[in-house]
């Protein structure tokens, strides 16, 4: 089995993005042609993935609608382990969203036909969970 076929029922893990010089994400003031942007998609098409990786600060960036006031992520679940959530239906694609605190507020459960799956910490509070259920996150 060669490097690029995974093993099966294995995903296979593609480290896809642009960086900084000085480390910084958040591509605001990043001099980016319309044709280097243009590459970079067309690169990321050619991979043929079925997922997406973010961290909370590009998805609040590009991707979310609006986050969370301090107050509401200031609160901690402090009861038992929760089980996983897995959204009804069948999805082809996913963004996944590492928001370890629980601050994104997502309006949707798609982004550009993908699913969204929250990546959270054991931590936030029953309330989110909830919140992200009525979406389908």
């Amino acid at each position: 089995m060669s490097a690029a076929t995974p093993a099966p029922g294995r995903p296979r893990v593609i480290c896809h993005m642009i960086a900084s010089v000085d480390g910084r994400i958040l591509t605001g003031g990043w001099p980016l042609s319309d044709e280097g942007r243009r590459q970079y998609e067309q690169v990321h098409e050619s991979y043929q993935a079925q997922g997406w990786l973010c961290g909370r600060v590009t998805m609040e960036e590009h991707f979310a609608q609006r986050v969370r006031p301090d107050a509401d992520v200031a609160i901690e679940h402090q009861g038992a382990p929760r089980e996983d959530f897995l959204a009804p239906g069948e999805h082809e694609s996913f963004a996944f969203a590492v928001d370890s605190s629980g601050r994104l507020a997502w309006n949707s459960n798609d982004i550009d036909g993908d699913h969204v799956v929250a990546i959270l910490s054991e931590r936030v509070s029953d309330e989110y969970l909830a919140f992200l259920r009525q979406r389908g996150v």
